[in-house]
Formats: structure tokens, C-alpha cells, sequence
């Protein structure tokens, strides 16, 4: 039997070395003989990997499925790669901001802060929107590099938010199929309108120069051409106002409309005030019926082919300017796009027709090529730059390089002593002498660390050396000892000699007795 964590609580069970869906939302225990309910007390177990990928809702049409936790990796422990419903992929590729391009700021009445500076990121003025999204389950990760770059089907949903960048035909082509083959797209728009962009140019002092902006709030042109295909698009005028959406308060703030999007999908209008009208003539002006939300499944690919949806302002998710947040919209939105599970309040709408319009073309005489990934200038006129490599990433083998705590600073001591780890057996005692001489085969009160091996050998040859020191210490001493006796010996007989000339000396007067 398994523990049933956090996530189990929520609809998903762990049993042991398989992993279940429970489609019920039942807090049940699974043994993995059986696979039939068993009662819900039940041990513990501290080495059990715990899983948090998932939340609340599961719809009950999905089939059960099971993925071998002993197979994985554990990097992929914290997020199963057999659901892949609550992985984001979050375009940053596609973001551009000043320096060093004049790219406006999303919000039109923030004057005191014309630049759109903070990156568009999701640790930056997308924070709170990130950790929303984690606290609820969801994994995100950032996508550097062009749509070309990534395997559509480890993912559930391509969140583009107030993207500048253009993009290239083959990203156009890729995002289709991978839609078709079941990909969602949730994209947050901004507002364009070549009129209010020259209004808002201002003149750069450092430079000396006015500075025009390179696009809107948001590249509308460029959106676009890559949602085209699915029957959708994006107006260039620009709305703002309060409304109210359900229960939740909402502002829309300098955010863009939908032109065009297909008949069998749902959207959303408001009441809203004409921002670039205000801009542009200094008069007030309220507009009814705004399309601003539109969510559609599309058929293109089957009846497994990704859910599209569109909202034309990104406001409400950015940190830098937000009066009035709209997380929950975002959650909804996942909803659907993950699970097909729309809210009530996205049903029951009524049948929104929309009036044929011009759509949004490119201000001419922009320098965005000066700044973009995508495309560059040529004789005057603007082409695709040549598709860059994806990213591949080549693990580097580790060579620990840490000086500072290197394992072989630390030297044992040579220690002239038996190892006490060594039993000594009655009868068979070893012989103990010269035991400072006797080379050391295991370490001393270590016996079994593989880690000393290195600092062991070291010892055994340094004490190797002493044998030839001492054996020409040892021939010295015998030498000296053998030339002192012998000078010895031939002092004592030396004085034996001259004591027996004195004594006839004093007895007979003359050195040598007379006749």
C-alpha cells in the first residue's frame, strides 16, 4: 500500500510504482495486484516519491491512465510526463522591449512611463501571473527560441502574451499543424493603431531626435498572419473601460478588439469607451458590443485538434501598470484549453456577428528590423532573416575544482602501533617487535573506507624508505663500535709498556740495569 498525498486528495493516487489517474476525484488507495479500492488507513513510507503536478478538475470522459514511476528519471518525478494537460509554454522569443527600440507602453494613460521596459517576463512583470499559475498546479517553462524549436505534443497549452516580435513562415506553418494535431493557444493581445503611434512619439533629448514608436502595445499585424489561418484576427482600434464579468470586477486597459473570428466559436462583448478616438480628436466616445474575448475548438485536424483563445488585452496580467487583475480569466481559459471544460459563463452567450473591416496593416517607414530576431531591412523594404539553429544542450562532464576543501589536505598520522580493530588470537599471537619498521596494510580504526585508500598509499611508501636508512644507520654504529675498541686495546698496551720502564728506573738508577 502507498500514502495518498496532497495530490491524491485532489483525484490522483499513488499506488506503489504506478501512478493513477482516478477520474471519480475519490481519494482511493490502489494495490497494485488487485487495482481494487482498499481502505484508507494504511502505513506510511518516508522513501515514497511524492507527486504535486496536479489540481482539482479532471473531466470524467478521460481514460484512466498509469505511468511506471520506477522508469523515470527523477527530474521527472515532480511532473509526469504521461499528462502533459498542465504544462505551459510560455513564448518569450517573441517579446521585445526598450532599450533599444521605442517600443510604447501597453497602458495609454500611464504618460509618466512611455517605455515598455520591464522585459515581459515571467519573473518580471509577469510574477504574479507565474506564481498564480504554480499555486495552482500548473509548470511553466520559458521558450526561447522559434516555434520550429519545440515538441508541441509534451505540452497542453502556448501562452502568447503581448508579443512585438514577427514571425517567421515557418513558425506560421508549425504552430498550424501542431494545432491541429491538438496544441491550445491562449493569446493576450495589446493595442495597435498607426495614428495613436505617431501621437504618441515624444522627442529624445540624449538623442536629439523623435522617437516614433516601432509597433503598438502589441504587433498586431504580425499576430495576425499567424492566427489567419484558423479564420481569426485582431482589430486596430483601441477601447478601455470597466465591466463586469460574472462576479469579477474588470478593466480594460489600451487593449485591441477581434476583427475576425469563426462563426461556430464563442465571444464575449462589452461596453467600452473608444481610447483612440479620445486620443486622437480629445472627445469621449462609448462604444457598444465590443468583441473582446472569443474561445473556439477547432476541427481543422479532427476531433482531437487544439482549443484557440483571444483576448485583446494583457493589462490585467502585467505587474508595471495593473489596476484590476484578471487571474481568474486566465485559469478559465486553461480550463478549457487543457480539459474542454468551459464555465458557465463562457455558455449561453448570444450570437455575436461581426461587420467585415480592414484589418491592421504595417506603419510604414519603421525601423523594427533594427531590433528584430525575425526579419532585417533590405533596399528598402523588409525580408525574413534566414532561420536560426534550435538549441541543443550538450552536457558538460563534472570536474570538481573546489581548492579550498580538497580531500587530500587531511594526512593520517603515522601512528607506530597495532591496529586495535585486530583481534589477536590466543596461540597464534603475532610477533610485535619492530613494529615501527612494520609497514601498515589497512587503516588504523578505518578498516572499510574506500576513501583513505589514496592517503594509505602514500604511507606504505614512505615507510618503505626506512629500511635501507636504517640498515646503513645500523652498519655505521657497528663501525664505530668496532674502531673504538680497537683504539681500546691499543692504548691499554701502550701504558702497560711505560710502567714497566719506570719501575727498573727507580730500582737501578739507569734506564736499564747495570752488569
Amino acid at each position: 500500500m502507498s500514502r495518498v498525498s496532497d495530490v491524491a486528495r485532489r483525484g490522483y493516487q499513488m499506488a506503489p510504482h504506478q501512478y493513477r489517474r482516478n477520474v471519480n476525484k475519490q481519494p482511493e488507495i490502489y494495490d497494485i495486484n488487485s487495482d481494487l479500492p482498499q481502505n484508507n488507513s494504511y502505513p506510511a513510507h518516508d522513501n515514497e516519491p511524492e507527486l504535486y503536478c496536479f489540481e482539482d478538475f479532471i473531466p470524467s470522459d478521460e481514460p484512466v491512465q498509469y505511468c511506471n514511476v520506477e522508469s523515470m528519471h527523477p527530474s521527472e518525478m515532480t511532473c509526469l510526463s504521461c499528462i502533459n494537460n498542465k504544462r505551459i509554454l510560455w513564448d518569450q522569443f517573441h517579446n521585445l522591449r526598450y532599450p533599444p527600440g521605442y517600443f510604447p507602453r501597453d497602458n495609454l494613460r500611464m504618460k509618466n512611463d512611455p517605455l515598455d521596459w520591464n522585459g515581459d517576463h515571467i519573473h518580471t512583470n509577469f510574477k504574479d501571473m507565474y506564481h498564480h499559475l504554480r499555486s495552482n498546479g500548473y509548470f511553466i517553462e520559458v521558450l526561447g527560441s522559434p516555434f520550429t524549436c519545440f515538441d508541441a505534443s509534451q505540452y497542453g497549452t502556448l501562452l502568447i502574451v503581448d508579443a512585438e516580435e514577427e514571425y517567421f513562415p515557418e513558425e506560421v506553418t508549425k504552430l498550424k499543424r501542431d494545432i491541429d494535431n491538438g496544441l491550445s493557444v491562449i493569446i493576450f493581445a495589446d493595442w495597435y493603431n498607426v495614428s495613436v503611434m505617431k501621437k504618441v512619439k515624444f522627442y529624445d533629448e540624449n538623442t536629439r531626435q523623435w522617437w516614433m514608436p516601432d509597433t503598438g502595445g502589441a504587433n498586431i499585424p504580425a499576430l495576425n498572419d499567424l492566427i489567419m489561418s484558423l479564420g481569426m484576427a485582431f482589430s486596430d482600434e483601441v477601447y478601455e473601460g470597466d465591466f463586469m464579468m460574472g462576479d469579477h470586477d474588470m478593466y480594460y486597459a489600451s487593449g485591441t478588439s477581434i476583427a475576425k473570428f469563426p462563426s461556430d466559436g464563442v465571444l464575449i462583448t462589452q461596453n467600452l469607451k473608444d481610447q483612440g478616438h479620445e486620443v486622437l480628436k480629445g472627445e469621449s466616445k462609448s462604444v457598444d458590443t465590443v468583441p473582446i474575448l472569443g474561445i473556439h475548438q477547432t476541427s481543422s485536424g479532427g476531433p482531437d485538434s487544439g482549443r484557440v483563445a483571444l483576448y485583446g488585452d494583457s493589462n490585467c496580467l502585467d505587474n508595471s501598470h495593473m489596476q484590476k487583475d484578471c487571474y481568474w480569466l486566465l485559469s478559465a481559459l486553461l480550463e478549457y484549453t487543457a480539459y474542454n471544460n468551459m464555465v458557465p459563463l463562457f455558455t449561453g452567450q448570444d450570437h455575436v456577428s461581426l461587420t467585415s473591416s480592414e484589418l491592421p496593416t504595417r506603419m510604414e517607414g519603421n525601423h523594427l528590423h533594427r531590433y528584430s530576431k525575425v526579419i532585417e531591412g533590405h533596399l528598402g523594404s523588409t525580408v525574413s532573416k534566414r532561420l536560426p539553429p534550435c538549441p541543443h544542450q550538450v552536457w558538460a562532464k563534472p570536474h570538481p575544482i573546489n581548492k579550498t576543501a580538497n580531500i587530500n589536505l587531511f594526512q593520517q598520522q603515522k601512528l607506530l602501533s597495532v591496529g586495535l580493530d585486530e583481534a589477536v588470537i590466543i596461540g597464534n599471537e603475532r610477533k610485535t617487535l619492530d613494529i615501527g619498521v612494520k609497514e601498515i596494510k589497512e587503516p588504523i580504526g578505518l578498516p572499510h573506507e574506500p576513501h583513505l585508500k589514496d592517503r594509505h598509499s602514500v604511507h606504505s611508501v614512505d615507510t618503505a624508505g626506512v629500511y635501507p636508512v636504517l640498515a646503513f644507520v645500523g652498519t655505521g654504529l657497528v663501525l664505530l663500535f668496532l674502531l673504538n675498541q680497537y683504539y681500546k686495546g691499543k692504548a691499554k698496551t701502550k701504558k702497560k709498556r711505560s710502567r714497566f720502564k719506570r719501575s727498573n728506573y727507580s730500582v737501578y738508577g739507569t734506564k736499564t740495569p747495570g752488569v
